[in-house]
């Protein structure tokens, strides 16, 4: 179960966070950000489960407009099989011309860590102790690597988030 979501500098968010319910209903005026709000939860589920490009889901165009920061940070919190996931991910532009990539991408369980993405590098932890590190382009999520297959704890995550869906009814 979805626990928090966080967004900061993307569209409207700046320092958001959402503590959901079991069951919601999201309701406001136009432009107030609910789909901008699903769109955040459904492109971290792309970037981590489907492999899209952090270019084709979070383009330099949807950073806050009248923020100062180059950085969008994404956070997921999820309560699955009773363990506690915190999911991070941090995209920065970079490149010439800048094109947003990876800055940072971290996954924990119970707050003891079980991959870091960062500088192009992937480290995967056992444990809390770090077991091997190998390098990864920066455009896509690390997760990628993870292979479902594994029993790796990082796969009832991804399970999880592969699940994740939203639905919208809009009035004419």
């Amino acid at each position: 179960m979805l626990t928090r979501l966080y967004i900061d500098n993307f569209r409207c968010f700046v320092d958001f966070e959402y503590r959901p319910g079991r069951t919601n209903l999201i309701l406001g005026r136009n432009g107030s950000g609910k789909s901008s709000m699903l769109d955040a939860l459904l492109a971290m589920r792309q970037f981590v489960t489907v492999g899209r490009t952090a270019e084709d889901l979070f383009p330099l165009n949807q950073r806050t407009r009248w923020g100062r920061r180059p950085d969008q940070i994404f956070e997921l919190e999820a309560t699955i099989n009773g363990g506690n996931y915190l999911y991070q991910l941090a995209i920065e532009p970079s490149d010439d011309p800048p094109r947003p990539l990876v800055a940072s991408e971290r996954i924990y369980l119970d707050r003891t860590p079980l991959l870091e993405f960062e500088s192009g590098e992937v480290q995967i932890y056992n444990d809390g102790e770090s077991q091997f590190t190998y390098p990864l382009e920066r455009d896509r999520s690390s997760l990628l690597t993870v292979s479902t297959e594994k029993k790796s704890p990082i796969v009832p995550f991804k399970r999880w988030l592969a699940s994740v869906y939203s639905f919208s009814a809009q009035s004419f």
